[in-house]
C-alpha cells in the first residue's frame, strides 16, 4: 500500500513540474518568434527608406546602397516590389548616362568620344530610346567622316603628286622620276625640278625609256 502511495506521489510531482515548465517554454518560443518578426520588419523598413532615397536622388551610389538593403529583405512579396522600383531607377540612371555621353559626343565631335557613347548606349534596354541614341551617334560619325574626307584626299593627292625632273632647263617635253635614269650625257646643270602635275599641265609626258 505504501509502495502504491509513493508511486502516486512521484507521478503527481512530475505532472506538477511539467505544468510549471510548459508555459515558460511557450513563452520563450513566442518571444523568439517576435524577435524574428521584428528583425524582418526592421530590414524591410530600412530597405523601403533606401529605395525612397534612391528614387528622390538617382545616383549610382544610392543605387548600390538600396540594392544592398533590398537583398536583406526576407519577405518575398515585399522584396519583389522593392526590387522592381530599384530596377526602374537603375534603367533611368543608365539612360541618363547614355544621353550625357551622346550629348558630349555631339558637342565634341571626335572619334575618341564615340566608344564611350556606344558602350553606354548598349546598356539601355528601352528599344525606342536606344534606337534614338544610336541614330544620333551615327549622325556624328557621318559628320566626322565628312570632315576627315578632304584631309584624306589632300594627303593622297600630295603623296601621288611626285617630284619629277625635266632636262633642258625645264623645256624638255618629257620628265623623269629619277635623274639616275637619264642618259649618261645629260647636262645635269640644266635639270629643273617640278611636281608631276605641273609637268603634265605644261604638256610634258613621262619618259618612255624610264622603267
Amino acid at each position: 500500500m505504501k509502495k502504491n502511495k509513493l508511486i502516486l506521489l512521484i507521478i503527481a510531482v512530475i505532472v506538477t513540474l511539467g505544468c510549471q515548465h510548459s508555459p515558460s517554454s511557450h513563452s520563450d518560443n513566442h518571444l523568439f518568434n517576435l524577435t524574428i518578426t521584428s528583425a524582418a520588419t526592421t530590414d524591410t523598413n530600412k530597405a523601403e527608406k533606401a529605395v525612397n532615397n534612391l528614387e528622390d536622388h538617382q545616383t549610382r551610389q544610392n543605387l548600390t546602397k538600396a540594392q544592398q538593403k533590398v537583398d536583406t529583405v526576407s519577405d518575398a512579396n515585399k522584396k519583389e516590389k522593392l526590387q522592381h522600383r530599384v530596377n526602374l531607377v537603375k534603367q533611368a540612371i543608365t539612360i541618363k548616362e547614355a544621353q550625357t555621353a551622346v550629348k558630349y559626343l555631339e558637342d565634341h565631335q571626335s572619334r575618341d568620344n564615340i566608344a564611350d557613347a556606344k558602350n553606354k548606349t548598349d546598356l539601355v534596354t528601352d528599344e525606342g530610346t536606344k534606337a534614338n541614341l544610336i541614330n544620333r551617334i551615327n549622325l556624328v560619325e557621318n559628320a566626322i567622316a565628312a570632315k576627315e574626307a578632304p584631309t584624306t584626299e589632300s594627303a593622297a593627292s600630295s603623296q601621288e603628286d611626285r617630284t619629277v625632273y625635266v632636262t633642258g632647263g625645264g623645256k624638255s617635253h618629257v620628265y623623269w622620276y629619277s635623274t639616275e635614269s637619264m642618259p649618261w650625257n645629260t647636262n645635269r646643270n640644266n635639270i629643273v625640278e617640278m611636281k608631276e602635275s605641273e609637268a603634265i599641265a605644261a604638256g610634258k609626258r613621262h619618259s618612255l625609256t624610264e622603267r
